[in-house]
């Protein structure tokens, strides 16, 4: 399983719709109309991709809190890890 990940956030100039796609998480492919959306969406969608591959509970969640911007464009860099949990929920 993978244990980090990072995500590109990219925002469309049209539209104006945010997405986030990652080439370490296969699949990974989350849209939304606000950034604060995205950001909520992220984890579940990685949440959901892992326990489909895993079968087993993840939790997913940023693991630096600070996004890293490049330039004038809007092009965002995250991290996020992933946690094995058992099937109570609680961590292994």
């Amino acid at each position: 399983m993978v244990e980090s990940f990072e995500v590109r956030i990219m925002r469309h100039k049209k539209t104006g719709l945010f997405l986030a796609i990652s080439d370490d998480l296969k699949g990974l492919y989350v849209h939304a109309r606000t950034e604060e959306d995205l950001l909520e969406r992220i984890p579940i969608a990685a949440r959901d991709i892992l326990e489909a591959e895993t079968g087993e509970k993840v939790k997913v969640y940023p693991s630096s809190p600070e996004k890293t911007e490049f330039g004038d464009f809007h092009l965002v860099m995250m991290k996020f890890a992933t946690e094995r949990l058992k099937s109570d929920g609680g961590r292994i």
